[in-house]
C-alpha cells in the first residue's frame, strides 16, 4: 500500500497509534481481572486459615503476687559499698 501511495507514512503511524490507544484499556482490564482473581484466591485461603483449628492447647495464666518495694532504696558509695560500712 505504501509503495502504490495509498497509504502514507503519517496514516499508517497514525492507525498504529490509533490501535495502541483502542488496546490499552483492555490490556488494563485484563490486569485488573488477574488482581481480582489473586485477591479472590488469597481471601479463600484466609478463610481456610480462619476456620482450622488450632492444636495448641491453652494454658492457664499463672499470677505473680505484687511486690512491695524498699521504703528507700541503698545507697552506694564509689567502690560498690553501702555508705554504713565506712
Amino acid at each position: 500500500m505504501y509503495a502504490s501511495g495509498e497509504l502514507t507514512v503519517g496514516t499508517g503511524f497514525s492507525m498504529l497509534m490509533f490501535t495502541e490507544i483502542l488496546f490499552r484499556p483492555l490490556e488494563q482490564l485484563t490486569g485488573q481481572m488477574e488482581d481480582f482473581q489473586l485477591a479472590g484466591a488469597s481471601i479463600g485461603r484466609i478463610d481456610e486459615l480462619r476456620q482450622t483449628e488450632s492444636v495448641i492447647g491453652v494454658q492457664p495464666v499463672q499470677t505473680v503476687e505484687p511486690v512491695e518495694p524498699p521504703n528507700e532504696p541503698p545507697s552506694l558509695s564509689a567502690s560498690g559499698s553501702s555508705a554504713g560500712d565506712l
